[in-house]
């Protein structure tokens, strides 16, 4: 059965040991990860986990870093193993002629991330980002729920509610089924919102009821597989997703179909 990872992460081979040095220590993982993060390490462990695809996300913490992050990422436009998407800034200036450039050079859709770059997603600020996204058929993903040491959500479901009223755009995917720090102890009936969920950091991570009713309840072909490496070990989440209680043909939706059929790609 082929595999598409719809998130994770990696950075330039300089900037890799510092990221990593700074964010492991603040996430709950024994504190080392399962990858170095570098775009080496993250091929090294899809293989290892027999992944054939991953959507890589970048996160843009300063306006000044879109442009050059998404030059790092150019080169891999062409990767039959890795899909870059293009990294925003709500301070950027000109997202649309911006946006415009990146889905013309190639890029399939947008990381957006709610705590990092402190907004949530029904402010105003943010339309004109949504917009040029949707008026080019890019994917928006966004980070959902808690995070790292953040003591607010600025994702949280009562935000996603709003934009959704305003922006029902069904490529549309919310990171780590819609809000971590719900849905460990009670699932989220997300059953009426478009787009889809991501299954990132959530694989292991809540019990194996709450899984099977969250993926269950959004809809099975709406949900991706994702581990959020270099955060998570890639071949445990899929060994953990072939046991937890799915059919076969509900594995392969999450692992590939559903992601082939949002990212357009050729079967």
């Amino acid at each position: 059965m082929a595999i598409i990872d719809a998130h994770t992460h990696c950075w330039p081979d300089a900037l890799a040991p510092r990221v990593i040095d700074t964010l492991a220590p603040k996430i709950d993982i024994d504190d080392r990860t399962v990858a170095d993060g570098t775009m080496r390490g993250l091929i090294e462990q899809m293989d290892e986990a027999g992944i054939d695809r991953c959507i890589v996300l970048p996160v843009a913490t300063k306006p000044t870093q879109v442009d050059t992050i998404n030059g790092w990422l150019l080169p891999y436009l062409d990767s039959e193993r890795v899909i870059p998407f293009a990294a925003i800034h709500p301070d950027m200036d000109h997202p649309k002629e911006r946006i415009d450039a990146l889905a013309a050079a190639g890029f399939r859709g947008i990381k957006l991330h709610t705590l990092s770059q402190r907004f949530r997603p029904q402010e105003e600020r943010m339309f004109p980002f949504y917009e040029a996204a949707i008026d080019n058929d890019l994917i928006m993903t966004f980070h959902t729920g808690a995070g790292l040491e953040y003591p607010d959500i600025y994702g949280s479901p009562s935000d996603f509610d709003a934009f959704f009223e305003r922006f029902p755009y069904e490529k549309t995917v919310l990171a780590h089924l819609g809000g971590t720090r719900t849905v460990y102890h009670d699932p989220l009936p997300t059953s009426n919102r478009p787009g889809y969920l991501d299954l990132a950091w959530l694989i292991g991570n809540c019990s194996d009821e709450s899984l099977l009713e969250c993926v269950r309840t959004h809809g099975v072909d709406r949900v991706l597989f994702a581990t959020d490496s270099p955060w998570k070990s890639m071949r445990h989440d899929v060994e953990y997703l072939r046991n937890v209680g799915f059919r076969p043909d509900e594995l392969e939706a999450i692992f590939h179909g559903n992601a082939v059929r949002l990212l357009g790609l050729e079967v």
